[in-house]
């Protein structure tokens, strides 16, 4: 057989993703990554950068009330979670869920846009945009559960709730996640 043909294996770590990009740019870079379990043991993968993305959107954090919300990154300083977890049945761990904003520009919760949905994060914040100019925008992280129409349903309004906010306000609007896009 002819070993050409093999498909590409995906990336062992984020820090190959990130070393893809350009992240000395003018404009803010953003990365998102369905890290499933967020805990100081993917903290060595950030570690291991040049230069952090301005924001990290994290999908699948795996956290509970009862595990600590969050793991520190200094130069981050603002952080916001959305903590639900899905329960396996028979094992009672945890299979999914928790989506988490990690940024070094100030986050502000926009609360009416999430409203009850468990999968998704909304904020306003800062970006720079590609003239090197700070603008106002909103950022939104989703995660869109396989199979789960009525959690999705949820999930769509919000975030039909929040491209009628950026319209209504004339903010720009990123939505960022895992979709679960499966052929």
């Amino acid at each position: 057989s002819n070993n050409n043909c093999q498909p590409r294996r995906p990336p062992s770590s984020i820090s190959h993703i990130i070393k893809q990009g350009n992240m000395m740019s003018s404009s803010t870079s953003i990365l998102c990554w369905n890290c499933n379990g967020w805990d100081s043991s993917k903290l060595h993968q950030f570690q291991q950068l040049d230069s952090l993305p301005d924001i990290i959107a994290l999908t699948e954090t795996h956290h509970t009330t009862r595990n600590p919300p969050y793991t520190p990154i200094p130069s981050h300083p603002f952080r916001l979670f959305n903590t639900y977890v899905v329960p396996k049945t028979i094992t009672d761990r945890i299979q999914e869920g928790g989506v988490a904003l990690i940024s070094r520009y100030p986050l502000t919760s926009l609360t009416t846009i999430t409203g009850t949905c468990k999968d998704a994060l909304f904020a306003k914040t800062r970006f720079i945009n590609t003239r090197g100019q700070p603008t106002r925008g909103v950022i939104g992280v989703v995660y869109r559960r396989y199979r789960a129409s009525a959690a999705n349903d949820i999930l769509y309004q919000a975030m039909q709730r929040a491209i009628d906010y950026c319209t209504r306000h004339s903010l720009p609007l990123l939505i960022v996640g895992d979709l679960n896009a499966r052929h």
